[in-house]
């Protein structure tokens, strides 16, 4: 879903009892790893796709392999493997493919001991985690670091209370958990501390569950499940504890393991889409040559030179379009360009907001810039049930696109194509 908890994509559809689990982006946002119980009874890592698609198992052995978690350059996975041949709560890693399994650190010699909660450090030398150990009825959760290899184990929290579920700021300086350490702390609270566990901050005070916490992006916010409302749902705070919000609402289930991703950036131009003001796309050669963004599509009648078409969003000035038009503010406007050689006409498409009302949709015109006149090149508007609502004109050259309501009488300055539909 998007940050906002908007846009909710379902990515997988495990008719197994017990699921899909403790899934896990990528650091660059194109793949997701996760434990599933879909091939057997036992918990087994895949990775997939961002989007759902090519989901392949990554592990084949007896007992749950759980909890896994991307090296930051993609190339190794941490997780922990419950085996028969090992203690619980063993530390493993492997290629990103599943190959070069590597056992990193077994568990304590208590019957309870258990580590759980692996993740690299974002500079990808460490890996931290918390490990129950002692003795029965007198155990203690802490949260400890180790080289990638299994060596050099630092325990970085000491307290009475349990610390557990560490996860890093993608800079690296910091780690958030949640403890026990407080006695107030009835259900565990959200803490943040340095990343060689110094520096130890309280960052909520409640008396619900807080649990499965994560770095924002940016790191300036925590995003967590909590009960607050009877129901787990997802929250983010303020990393100085202010600005709680609620991201999502769930009249039922749990929303539990909340993983983040940078912003898509769909024409991979290294710019994130939300800062991205124009859109990149391919442009083959052939016949009825279709490109598209989110707000817009254009169909060349044929393309005989490769090139980019390129979707510059743009805000036009109400006071230039001709008279009787009202421009349509809730809607995309591009300024379309291409260096393709093509054969025209072109059919240029703009998406209509679902919020647009019928009654507007239907007085919307495709308006096409022309040696800098507003010109009514609509041809078509399309409502197909399920589908988004869409403008469409015919022009013969790339230029200024935008949609306005003709609620007027036209003037000399306006163009109106035939055959609208």
């Amino acid at each position: 879903m998007d940050y906002n908890g908007t846009n909710f994509v379902r990515l997988t559809n495990n008719s197994v009892s017990i699921g899909d689990n403790d899934p896990r982006f990528g650091t660059a946002g194109r793949r997701i790893v996760f434990a599933s119980n879909r091939s057997d009874s036992n918990y087994e890592i895949h990775v997939m796709n961002a989007a759902g698609s090519g989901v392949t198992r990554l592990t084949n052995a007896p007992g749950a392999d759980i909890q896994p978690a991307f090296s930051p350059n993609g190339a190794r996975i941490v997780f922990i493997g419950n085996r028969p041949s090992t203690p619980q709560g063993t530390i493993w890693s492997m290629d990103a493919d599943g190959s070069d399994p590597l056992r990193l650190r077994d568990s304590g010699s208590g019957f309870l001991d258990e580590n759980l909660n692996p993740v690299y450090s974002p500079d990808g030398t460490r890996i931290a985690f918390d490990s129950r150990r002692g003795p029965l009825n007198n155990f203690n959760v802490d949260i400890y670091s180790i080289v990638t290899d299994g060596s050099d184990e630092r325990r970085l929290t000491t307290t009475a209370g349990d610390d557990l579920q560490p996860a890093y700021s993608r800079d690296g300086s910091s780690m958030v958990f949640i403890s026990w350490r407080d006695g107030s702390a009835q259900n565990g609270e959200i803490y943040t501390m340095k990343a060689d566990g110094t520096g130890r901050r309280r960052i909520t005070s409640t008396t619900f569950k807080e649990t499965e916490l994560t770095f924002s992006i940016d790191g300036a916010q925590i995003v967590f499940s909590a009960n607050y409302n009877g129901t787990p749902d997802l929250y983010a705070i303020n990393r100085d504890g202010s600005g709680l919000r609620r991201i999502t609402t769930q009249p039922s289930g749990f929303l539990s393991n909340p993983t983040l991703a940078p912003q898509p950036d769909l024409d991979g131009d290294g710019i994130g889409d939300a800062c991205d003001s124009s859109f990149d796309a391919a442009t083959p050669t052939g016949a009825a040559v279709v490109v598209q963004t989110g707000g817009a599509s254009v169909e060349y009648a044929g393309v005989c030179g490769a090139g980019v078409t390129t979707f510059t969003t743009i805000e036009p000035d109400a006071n230039t379009l001709p008279t009787g038009f009202t421009l349509c503010n809730e809607c995309p406007a591009f300024d379309i360009t291409t260096t393709a050689t093509f054969v025209p006409p072109i059919r240029v498409c703009l998406v209509v907001p679902g919020g647009v009302a019928t009654g507007v949709f239907l007085q919307l015109r495709l308006l096409h810039g022309e040696n800098g006149v507003w010109v009514d090149r609509t041809s078509q508007h399309i409502d197909t049930q399920g589908q988004p609502r869409q403008v469409c004109g015919i022009v013969n050259s790339l230029s200024p696109v935008a949609l306005a309501a003709f609620v007027g009488t036209p003037a000399g300055d306006a163009v109106f194509a035939n055959g609208v539909e």
